[in-house]
């Protein structure tokens, strides 16, 4: 059996590995088209706009 965790929010790992999950199960091409889709989100969180609940809303819903 295999088995594959992911700790979203940090309580069983040191980082957050919400990205490599991303990069993990969705293809790239569809990264490739999303990337401009999410610009606005990514540089207001960068910013300090939006916060990182918002951004990663906005990965899933475009994304997944």
């Amino acid at each position: 059996m295999n088995l594959a965790l992911f700790d979203f929010d940090g309580t069983l790992t040191f980082s957050d590995t919400f990205s490599p999950f991303l990069r993990a199960v969705i293809p790239k091409h569809r990264r490739l088209w999303g990337y401009p889709l999410l610009l606005p989100v990514i540089v207001g969180y960068r910013a300090g706009f939006i916060s990182g609940t918002v951004l990663r809303r906005a990965v899933w819903f475009t994304w997944v």
